[in-house]
């Protein structure tokens, strides 16, 4: 059982290292000037 979870665990562990994450352009412009925005309102 130990053995069958350490390779479930290393099979997860290489598909992680090998995963980007792309972020399409603009994204975080467009959450920066939105949070600005719902801070505005909000008065905090």
């Amino acid at each position: 059982m130990r053995k069958e979870k350490d390779e479930i665990i290393e099979l997860f562990h290489s598909h992680l290292v090998n995963t980007e994450m792309t972020v399409r352009d603009g994204f975080w412009m467009n959450w920066r000037r939105r949070y600005l925005w719902l801070i505005s309102i909000v008065g905090e």
